[in-house]
């Protein structure tokens, strides 16, 4: 009985998404043709190649890249529900709010962005 009160515990301290789910940031990777192109993304600035690391669950993120002599481009990064979510109702749901708020239950795509630059 002890044992099942324990595991009941962990069940709904905790959601799905939260057990299997890596808290950092998410690596974007993006690469460009030509390289050295300049990247920004939520208040930071890389040169391509790049991999920056935006946070999970906060939303949507614009990336915009851009290179001397060439078109500037546009990419959005969308968020996207991970599928350990739908385990939560395993446990009643009752942990859904825990993968809400700790931004476990969201990742983003695309995680590879490679682009072909145009010239003016």
């Amino acid at each position: 009985m002890k044992r099942l009160s324990l595991l009941w515990s962990l069940v709904l301290a905790t959601g799905c998404a939260s057990i299997v789910t890596d808290m950092e940031d998410i690596p974007i990777h993006v690469t460009t043709n030509p390289p050295g192109a300049i990247v920004q993304a939520n208040a930071n600035t890389y040169i391509t190649p790049a991999s920056i690391l935006l946070p999970r669950g906060v939303g949507n993120f614009r990336v915009i890249i851009s290179k001397h002599g060439y078109h500037p481009e546009q990419v959005m990064v969308t968020e996207t529900e991970e599928p350990w979510v739908a385990l939560n109702v395993l446990n009643l749901c009752l942990a859904c709010p825990v993968d809400v708020l700790n931004g476990a239950g969201m990742s983003l795509a695309p995680q590879d962005i490679h682009l072909q630059l145009k010239k003016r």
